[in-house]
């Protein structure tokens, strides 16, 4: 499809639910994952398969908001590989992204 006929079907109604539908599925949600973890200078080994294997039953719960999942690197550290991940509370995972920055400093002489 070139890009004009490409741009006319996204602006349709039909067009604009397609895509709204795609960004809130599960591939969408790896994709964009690992693109972030891309940009972030971050290495994202998980396949889609690995990826859905800590989300089955839970994608519904996934988000940044209060009450809601995320996936995290044990200690922040190293790559989003199989043994390294694991799905918790959003707000987990900021608490001990802040407890580990408290200890750093608090260990800086």
């Amino acid at each position: 499809m070139k890009y004009a006929a490409q741009k006319r079907y996204y602006n349709t109604d039909k067009g604009r639910a397609t895509q709204a539908r795609y960004n809130a599925s599960p591939k969408a949600k790896y994709t964009q994952q690992k693109s972030h973890a891309k940009s972030r200078g971050i290495e994202f080994l998980l396949t889609f398969e690995e990826w859905w294997s800590y989300w089955t039953g839970v994608f519904h719960l996934r988000g940044k908001a209060p009450g809601q999942l995320c996936m995290s690197r044990y200690n922040d550290e190293g790559a989003y590989e199989v043994g390294n991940v694991s799905i918790k509370f959003h707000s987990e995972n900021v608490a001990e992204a802040r407890n580990r920055e408290a200890l750093q400093h608090a260990a800086l002489p």
